[in-house]
């Protein structure tokens, strides 16, 4: 079922929220674990922190990195049941760290932007630790502050949990949140629902301490769904086009090994694209292969992949020839029409007054649209369903471009 693009952000968040929810539940009723495993719950987190570092490190993941770093540093904070004043200093300082992270662009690892954030992290916690030790009387005025006409709200929120929610650890909390909840409107992916929920997970543990070892598995669990995202951003690269968003050719080579014998394959290839690229550039030649990818994805009956530079593969499973052509025959007019406005020339380089002119009509001159030329084959014991459907994609191109052959 499609989800609808307004609630698309809901999607990854479904999996950790359904997890843990139902964790929180059944965790406090799993008896003792025989010995010598019981003893080792409470490590379980830096245990499983190993493979998360390395699996972060094989893919130069330094957000996901920072993102751990938080959970932990929660985690050490409840175990080491640390005075009131470290406490609600972490409740400020994480939702808003946090937050900044789900807006970082990837730096990968040892990047001086990467490091330069690490510092930022640090020095909060040398600041947090100073103020602590030698003038918990300025951090205690600053977490007591109340503006005006709140402070019945303050002493509602203070009454509301174990650990006071006052109004400044209240407003970061739910600046942080809002933050990232805006971050994952703005781009559904697993990394930000993940930060997410694990901002959710800390600020409840930290709000209302349960007994440790519920803690340790609660966040030992946070930590395995991350290990889960790694994995599959790992995935993603290697499978994955990077430019079209679209599976790759090892993608494709995989999914033909799992067909039967009963599928047909089309062959796509956009039409006259070198000459196209000289003429308006490698940049406008990379929005054209976005624009056919992203009407691909929405084939009906087949599903779709780059094979490679402005080649395209379509694999129909369990269809017959014939019940392919109408949809193709869809596709290659959805493209033919679709029409892609390129950058003015005299276009300002303020961004400001360069958004000032989107929505006008444009000028002649302004757009371009392509072609595609299709070749379709259906899967025969001795015959090379890929190399027909190639046959066939060149007897299009033959017989004037911009049509589907089979």
């Amino acid at each position: 079922m499609t989800v609808p693009k307004p609630l698309q952000f809901l999607q990854p968040l479904l999996l950790p929220l359904v997890l843990l929810g139902t964790s929180w539940w059944w965790l406090p009723q799993l008896p003792q674990l025989p010995s010598p495993w019981e003893p080792l719950l409470p490590y379980l987190p830096y245990l499983l922190t190993a493979p998360i570092i390395l699996l972060g490190w094989h893919f130069n993941s330094g957000r996901s990195l920072l993102a751990v770093g938080g959970l932990l540093l929660t985690d050490f904070a409840l175990r080491q049941q640390l005075a009131a004043l470290y406490i609600e200093s972490l409740l400020i300082a994480l939702p808003l760290n946090l937050a900044l992270i789900s807006w970082y662009t990837e730096r990968g690892i040892l990047g001086r932007v990467n490091l330069l954030r690490w510092l930022l992290i640090l020095l909060q916690l040398g600041l947090c630790l100073w103020l602590v030790e030698y003038h918990p009387q300025w951090l205690q005025q600053g977490l007591s502050y109340v503006p005006t006409g709140f402070a019945a709200l303050t002493n509602w929120l203070t009454n509301l949990t174990t650990v006071p929610l006052n109004f400044v650890s209240a407003l970061s909390l739910l600046l942080g949140l809002a933050a990232m909840l805006i971050r994952l409107i703005l781009r559904p992916d697993r990394f930000n629902a993940y930060l997410l929920v694990s901002t959710l997970l800390v600020s409840t543990l930290i709000l209302e301490p349960q007994i440790q070892r519920l803690s340790s598995l609660l966040i030992s669990l946070m930590l395995l769904l991350w290990m889960f995202a790694l994995l599959r951003h790992g995935h993603g690269l290697a499978y994955l086009d990077e430019l079209t968003g679209l599976p790759g050719r090892r993608a494709l080579n995989e999914h033909l090994k799992r067909l039967g014998r009963h599928y047909c394959l089309a062959m796509l290839d956009v039409d006259h694209f070198k000459k196209f690229n000289d003429r308006y550039g490698h940049d406008v030649g990379d929005q054209v292969l976005r624009l056919v990818a992203a009407k691909l994805s929405r084939v009906r009956l087949g599903k779709a992949y780059r094979y490679g530079g402005e080649e395209f593969c379509v694999v129909f499973p369990g269809r017959e020839i014939e019940q392919t052509l109408e949809p193709l025959e869809e596709i290659r007019q959805t493209i033919e029409q679709a029409r892609l406005r390129l950058r003015e020339q005299d276009r300002p380089k303020s961004n400001r007054k360069g958004r000032k002119q989107r929505g006008k009509a444009s000028t002649a001159g302004n757009s371009v649209s392509v072609t595609i030329s299709i070749g379709v084959a259906q899967n025969h014991t001795k015959s090379d369903c890929l190399k027909a459907a190639d046959k066939a994609l060149y007897r299009a191109k033959s017989a004037g471009r911009n049509r589907v052959c089979h």
